[in-house]
């Protein structure tokens, strides 16, 4: 399958796209992701997709680390890299990894680490 993601601030082919077990939004779903799809290679509402995707940013207090243009850049980037002309697009934020910081009585104490946006272009149904 074909595909592009935005991990760590680099593109990436798909299938090497990894994130952390210890990744905050992985371990307790503290994340939100939105889904805009390519048709004939153009985005459909992209616009409406990013207004929602930074709204929910904002309600769950998450830094993408990213300008919402940034977001809409590298969206179009996975979707060039990619090569598809038909797919979905997700733009994803998590609270990234826990960092442990002490030890104490058997408890790990840890802090939160920072968010950060990723992206990813895949195939639609039927391309």
């Amino acid at each position: 399958m074909q595909g592009c993601a935005y991990v760590d601030g680099e593109f990436v082919a798909h299938e090497e796209a990894k994130i952390s077990i210890f990744d905050w939004g992985f371990l307790h779903s503290d994340a939100t992701y939105d889904v805009a799809h390519v048709w004939q290679g153009r985005f459909f509402r992209l616009g409406d997709h990013l207004d929602r995707f930074f709204a929910s940013l904002r309600r769950l207090r998450l830094d993408p680390g990213k300008s919402r243009e940034e977001v809409r850049a590298i969206a179009h980037e996975c979707v060039r890299r990619s090569g598809l002309r038909d797919a979905y697009v997700e733009v994803l934020c998590t609270r990234v990894d826990i960092l442990p910081t002490a030890e104490a009585g058997g408890f790990l104490l840890r802090r939160c680490g920072v968010s950060e946006a990723h992206a990813t272009a895949l195939a639609s149904e039927g391309s």
